[in-house]
């Protein structure tokens, strides 16, 4: 029996050409080299839309920036498919990748500790938003919270919000962290506004991400009802002990483990966690 080919692509991700969905942003060819050098490191994974639940499987992956005639430049990436995924990018337009940048007046601070992590897509969510957000957690005891934009360079992004913590809680505790968590979500969306071609009625997609060292959780929740979102941000909280005390909550592939809330049922069900992934999105 032959086995299954994997399939070869090649894609332009981003270009420094100005993106309107962010009012139009233009990145340097700095930041496409620094894209470039993480892609080809494996330190991104690769997800079907920007959805964490939505792993891709690829191998031989290698990135590099080209200068077009055109005086602008492009991050291309030339990779292999699992032949069982090969339908996935089949029904898909186009790639895109999805970056982080730091709030203006930002750029110098070292956070590379910080054990609060929180970003929102910059279409979706403005640095106002995300500075009130910042601060509702600052309330709860939050410090060193790392606050970042979220660009995905698609033609219409998707509402997502971010939020790492690390085994560190700081001042909160875990007792609190629930309702510090809520507070910051809760802000993100309804300071949520609708982008030039987007959905009003898109569910916004929260990843929460509780980290110990090299294992992490990380909980996913998609939905257009406040209430759907308080309960699972409240059952994230409940998860949180069984991270940091050592329990079997993250005995997934390599410590890492990825749930996905089930509003139906009000329960976590638990997805694949790819060793093989590596950068990039496909997006539909």
């Amino acid at each position: 029996m032959t086995e299954a080919a994997w399939l070869s692509l090649e894609a332009t991700l981003m270009t420094t050409h100005a993106i309107e969905a962010y009012g139009g942003v233009q990145l340097g060819r700095q930041a496409l080299e620094t894209a470039a050098a993480s892609l080809s490191g494996g330190q991104i994974p690769m997800q079907v839309e920007h959805d964490q639940t939505r792993p891709l499987r690829v191998r031989d992956l290698v990135a590099w920036v080209e200068d077009g005639d055109d005086g602008f430049s492009r991050l291309k990436v030339r990779y292999d498919v699992h032949p069982d995924d090969v339908h996935i990018v089949s029904e898909r337009r186009a790639m895109s990748v999805a970056i982080r940048s730091p709030l203006d007046g930002r750029e110098g601070q070292d956070v590379s500790s910080s054990p609060f992590e929180l970003s929102a897509d910059n279409a979706w969510f403005d640095d106002d938003a995300l500075i009130e957000a910042e601060a509702a957690l600052v309330a709860a005891g939050a410090t060193d919270i790392r606050t970042e934009r979220v660009y995905q360079f698609s033609v219409i992004p998707d509402p997502q919000i971010f939020i790492a913590v690390g085994s560190v809680v700081g001042t909160i505790g875990l007792g609190a962290l629930g309702s510090a968590l809520w507070d910051a979500v809760k802000t993100l969306l309804r300071r949520r506004k609708t982008p030039v071609g987007g959905q009003p009625d898109k569910p916004t997609r929260v990843n929460i991400e509780l980290r110990d060292g090299s294992r992490s959780l990380t909980a996913v929740i998609e939905t257009s009802d406040e209430a759907v979102a308080q309960e699972a941000v409240n059952a994230v909280a409940e998860l949180a002990s069984g991270v940091w005390d050592g329990k079997p909550t993250l005995s997934g592939v390599s410590g890492k483990r990825l749930l996905l809330w089930d509003a139906k049922t009000s329960t976590w069900k638990a997805r694949n966690f790819s060793q093989d992934s590596m950068s990039i999105e496909t997006d539909g």
